[in-house]
């Protein structure tokens, strides 16, 4: 009798057991072989990022050794998209871009729409690559180019920009948001990375720093 109790414990263990190990084996294969691409691009996503770093260049010196092209430190502002907070993006921006016009820093914002003083919006003057950019942008989105105020609006609605702001506060976030979309697999651009703005003055570097701007 005993024997046979423990002939039923054992094989109850290892009935267990062996439904433990199909459940992994179904779980690696699901991981592995079904999952395994998507699973390997998302963690591809989240682990690793490309940025462009420009070389140093070496100092360029005359026959006598006396300096014509020289090195310098200078700090420049790009965007992290696994830092940057898709709820608080808006807000980021219009903080930077302000943050930029009080202290006479130009920054990179090539959407050739322009707010006047009465609060329309109309295309501005801008070079062929410009205006290329913003076609392919509007033909993407299904946007009519010719239409500037039309397309300020839809721009406006894309990006979630807040009803609160002003038209050129408006202008200021969407030229950003755009800057980054350009930049998107959806636009089909094969552009370069974004840098804001280059060769800042240390003392905006002090005031981003001490300032809660993630990403």
């Amino acid at each position: 009798m005993e024997g046979r109790k423990l002939y039923i414990r054992i094989s109850a263990i290892a009935g267990v057991v062996a439904v433990l190990i199909l459940v992994v084996v179904a779980r690696l294969y699901d991981l592995q072989i079904i999952n395994g691409a998507s699973y390997y691009q998302q963690s591809e996503k989240k682990l690793t990022r490309s940025v462009e770093v420009q070389a140093a260049r070496g100092e360029i010196l005359d026959r006598y050794g006396r300096e014509l092209v020289t090195n310098r430190i200078c700090y420049n502002i790009s965007f992290d998209s696994v830092l940057f907070p898709e709820e608080r993006k808006n807000e980021l921006i219009l903080e930077l871009v302000e943050l930029c016009i009080e202290n006479s820093v130009e920054y990179v914002d090539t959407l050739p729409l322009e707010v006047g003083a009465d609060g329309t919006v109309q295309l501005a003057e801008s070079g062929d690559t410009a205006i290329n950019r913003f076609e392919r942008w509007c033909e993407a989105m299904e946007a009519d180019p010719s239409d500037p105020q039309a397309v300020f609006e839809l721009m406006a609605d894309e990006y979630g920009v807040e009803p609160g702001l002003t038209a050129q506060q408006i202008r200021e976030v969407i030229g950003i948001r755009y800057e980054l979309d350009l930049r998107s697999a959806r636009i089909g651009l094969n552009i370069s990375s974004y840098v804001f703005a280059e060769d800042i003055p240390t003392e905006l570097v002090a005031v981003i720093k001490e300032r809660d701007m993630p990403g």
